[in-house]
């Protein structure tokens, strides 16, 4: 009877774990079409109100994620779990977006000196690296292994 109520409990816990490691793969899938309509807008010439506010949609996604892991230590073991175990090619390709195309975007934004997208745009460098500063050094290495990561990153 013992040996069935502690497979029950460590079931229970097992599924518990699982459902909140899953909000990070969730976030990935959430944060994947923002990103795709940022890229699909960085070709437009002249950016208007619809373009910056898709691009500060995306980039607020990320700083919003990066500052929620900063400020809860908890999550970011969580996350530190879950990206051990992932595919993160895919989980980068689905959320982070490469500092070239960063730069060809932020490059857009300024115009006869004046920063004209949001401030989300701008601090994606420091969003980016508040993600790192949370990352253990298994991970970190990990990213800095697959180039879709380490590009971002």
């Amino acid at each position: 009877m013992r040996v069935i109520l502690a497979l029950q409990v460590f079931t229970s816990l097992l599924a518990i774990s699982s459902c909140r490691n899953e909000e990070f793969i969730e976030w990935a899938n959430q944060v994947e079409p923002k990103k795709v309509a940022a890229l699909e807008n960085l070709v437009v010439q002249h950016f208007s109100r619809k373009e910056h506010q898709i691009f500060k949609d995306y980039f607020a996604t990320i700083a919003e994620m990066a500052y929620s892991l900063k400020a809860d230590s908890e999550r970011s073991k969580r996350l530190n779990e879950v990206l051990i175990h992932a595919d993160l090619k895919e989980f980068c390709k689905k959320s982070l977006v490469s500092r070239a195309v960063w730069s060809i975007l932020s490059q857009s934004c300024n115009r006869n000196g004046f920063y004209l997208c949001a401030e989300e745009v701008r601090a994606y460098p420091e969003a980016v690296a508040v993600i790192r500063s949370v990352l253990t050094q298994a991970t970190l290495s990990r990213f800095d292994a697959e180039s879709t990561c380490k590009e971002a990153l």
